[in-house]
């Protein structure tokens, strides 16, 4: 097979890759190959130039030996920067021939650009929950089942959510409220009296009646949530949040409205919402597919028409993704959900930054997306410390 045959065949299995189509064992070897690639100086000079020969002429023998080798890790995709580095690698590899059997023979030392005293692992499904008597239950160590039953009142808790049920016989008015509070690394999922269900990031708290009496069914939040609204037409269901109320009949759609982040964002993915911006009483009615955001500083507000709505719910689904942003917006995301205060010394980088990684990975795994930007990191868990270096 020519060279320029290898070439190609390598290029259809990185487009694979770039199109998520690529096989688990596939997309293990792509991200072997740029393992290698960072490492490319070293390796390729501590070879001769008949080893560069031989393992050009079984480079193809072993792709498929290799992928089966290849220890699997979480699939890294960081969109444009890696693609492009990983496609840069192929060509780099083809040219000096270098293939895991012989590189194992070889190993070429490595510059470590995370240093790590313990590793800290991803938040997980937890919360407390302020009952509307006093009555504080920590979720996280909550038995799955019924936890109380007071006045007509049950709730309980299963191990992806806890939920509230009103009885006939229930004397709960809507002036009784509960909240649920996630503390940092912490997620949950709620499912309101009235059937509405309600996924809570990082960071965040709901205030909500336990039971839906009046006209309305009014909720508060803060932080990030998403919500899927029982239809009621006859009562209508309002989030309130910061500057902004959120009112819906029935349908899907997540807020975000962290106070150290720039915008309070509401985005539509199913039926229709009117946002309404309190202080100055301007009104969004938006669509499927659509934003609104309202500038945390000035208070502007405007219509975002062709939204992300795949980046917008990433951590409902289980994901962690940005899209063209800067390393201190993705940093205040990795200190709510790996419960870290991060630390800058020196300059802050101004790049910016695409990708995504499953929302368990640990923070070194994540942190191994900006290895090949050259950046350093220190990771103290005794101290739940995360430092970015120059």
């Amino acid at each position: 097979m020519s060279k320029a045959a290898r070439r190609k065949k390598l290029f259809d299995l990185i487009r694979k890759y770039m199109d998520g189509a690529a096989s688990e064992r596939e997309k293990a070897f792509v991200n072997k190959y740029y393992e290698y690639f960072e490492r490319k100086d070293a390796v390729s000079a501590s070879f001769s130039d008949e080893e560069k020969q031989e393992i050009e002429s079984r480079l193809l023998k072993n792709i498929h030996a290799g992928m089966r080798k290849a220890e699997y890790k979480p699939v890294i995709s960081f969109y444009r920067n890696m693609y492009v580095r990983v496609a840069a690698a192929v060509i780099l590899l083809l040219a000096v021939g270098i293939i895991s059997y012989l590189y194992n023979r070889h190993p070429a030392p490595s510059k470590q650009r995370i240093a790590v005293e313990h590793d800290i692992q991803a938040g997980t499904n937890g919360a407390i929950l302020k009952l509307a008597g006093g009555k504080k239950i920590v979720l996280d160590s909550a038995q799955s089942g019924q936890i109380i039953y007071n006045a007509g009142n049950i709730i309980s808790k299963t191990d992806s959510a806890v939920s509230f049920a009103v009885t006939q016989h229930s004397r709960a008015t809507e002036h009784e409220y509960n909240e649920l509070i996630t503390p940092r690394a912490r997620q949950e999922q709620l499912i309101l009296a009235d059937g509405t269900k309600v996924w809570l990031n990082a960071a965040s708290s709901i205030r909500f009646p336990t039971n839906f009496s009046g006209k309305q069914r009014v909720v508060e939040i803060t932080g990030e949530a998403y919500f899927e609204v029982a239809k009621d037409i006859s009562h209508p269901f309002i989030v309130k949040v910061g500057d902004m109320q959120v009112k819906v009949l029935g349908t899907h759609f997540n807020i975000m409205a962290y106070t150290n982040e720039q915008s309070l964002q509401t985005t539509l993915l199913e039926g229709a919402v009117k946002v309404t911006q309190l202080s100055t009483h301007r009104t969004e009615l938006i669509k499927p597919g659509e934003q609104v955001k309202i500038n945390s500083k000035n208070g502007d507000m405007r219509l975002i028409p062709n939204a992300n709505i795949r980046l917008a719910v990433a951590w409902k689904n289980g994901m962690q993704a940005f899209s063209n942003a800067d390393i201190t917006t993705i940093m205040r995301e990795v200190e709510r959900w790996y419960d870290v205060d991060v630390v800058y010394q020196g300059q802050i980088p101004k790049r910016v930054f695409s990708g995504e990684i499953p929302r368990s990975a640990s923070l070194a795994e994540l942190l191994k997306l900006f290895e090949a930007n050259k950046m350093h990191f220190i990771i103290d868990a005794s101290q739940r410390r995360l430092t970015l270096l120059p």
